[in-house]
């Protein structure tokens, strides 16, 4: 049986956000001597100890910081080494859970206690957020940021769902594993589904959603925003593919069905790409948004960081980061 949970919540800068997150764990029905909190802050430029007590939550809240931001797969990987409990939930500061957010983790595992099988929870955004059309599109239609309704077997959504949003998984499966966050990823995309990826062919995880464990994302965004994230999963998208090869071209043309309405003109010049671009964000943003403009930016992010990775001055560093 399960009975305890490690929480880590990797953090930079969002003292507001974080503090919000904290609150809703001293609501939580888990017994509050059944679970840890292990908070990493990665390098904040205000420390998180200057606005953190520990002693002021009756949970037992562990503070790591790294000195240098390195992004939240190093800072996951510094809270496994302290993680002590059961089971390991991986979570944001911008994740607001429900009440019975870590309760229904421990029984979500008790009901399937094999070793190699995570617990995936679901997402709704913040009741406090307006959610706009690009929100919904992201979520609802497009799934660029949360797919779940795309999953189709909920016994086994496969590595493609490895979400460290709201995500649990066996501690002694894990530490036994010897997987970690790959830390060649210092920006929050991709990392976690990398290594889900290797979980899952080397070591048999299946991920088993639950879409009763709920948790609120704490994060709006708009169109500049979603731009500057999708852009960072493109450059991460093409590590990812750096490092496993053998599922690059799969995915690949996953994009490329939907290139009729896009001019896919391979190498381009990345900098006059980011410009034209940057047009077509402030053209959208004085119009409605509908789900076809995103489609699209979405699509040339890809393309083009694929362009810049593999064609321009860039390129080496990138396949420097993809060498074992």
């Amino acid at each position: 049986m399960y009975h305890s949970l490690s929480v880590i919540i990797p953090t930079r800068n969002r003292r507001t956000k974080l503090l919000k997150t904290l609150r809703q764990y001293s609501k939580q029905s888990q017994p509050r001597n059944t679970f840890e909190i292990i908070l990493v802050d990665d390098g904040s430029q205000v420390p998180v100890t200057e606005y953190v007590d520990p002693q002021a939550y009756a949970f037992n809240l562990k503070i790591l910081r790294l000195q240098h931001h390195a992004g939240p797969a190093a800072a996951r990987n510094a809270a496994l080494k302290h993680a002590n409990h059961d089971v390991i939930v991986f979570t944001g500061d911008d994740i607001m859970p429900t009440r019975d957010f870590l309760i229904q983790h421990v029984r979500a595992h008790n009901t399937h206690p094999d070793s190699h099988i995570a617990i995936l929870g679901y997402l709704e955004w913040a009741p406090n957020l307006k959610v706009n059309s690009l929100m919904r599109h992201v979520t609802e239609i497009g799934g660029d940021f949360f797919s779940f309704f795309r999953i189709q077997d909920h016994h086994n959504a496969s590595y493609k769902y490895f979400f460290t949003s709201n995500i649990s998984l066996k501690r002694d499966y894990l530490m036994a594993s010897r997987e970690r966050f790959c830390e060649k990823f210092t920006g929050a995309a991709h990392e976690d589904i990398e290594l889900g990826y290797r979980l899952e062919k080397y070591h048999g995880l299946r991920v088993v959603f639950c879409k009763d464990i709920l948790a609120y994302h704490n994060h709006g965004h708009s169109l500049a925003t979603a731009y500057r994230r999708q852009f960072i999963a493109g450059q991460t998208a093409v590590l990812f593919h750096l490092l496993h090869p053998e599922i690059f071209f799969d995915e690949y043309a996953r994009f490329s069905q939907h290139s009729s309405s896009i001019s896919w003109t391979l190498p381009r010049q990345f900098k006059d790409f980011h410009r034209r671009l940057e047009k077509e964000l402030a053209d959208a943003r004085r119009n409605e948004f509908h789900s076809r403009i995103f489609q699209e930016l979405e699509y040339r992010f890809f393309s083009e960081v694929l362009s810049c990775a593999f064609q321009s001055g860039g390129a080496s560093k990138i396949r420097e980061l993809s060498q074992p």
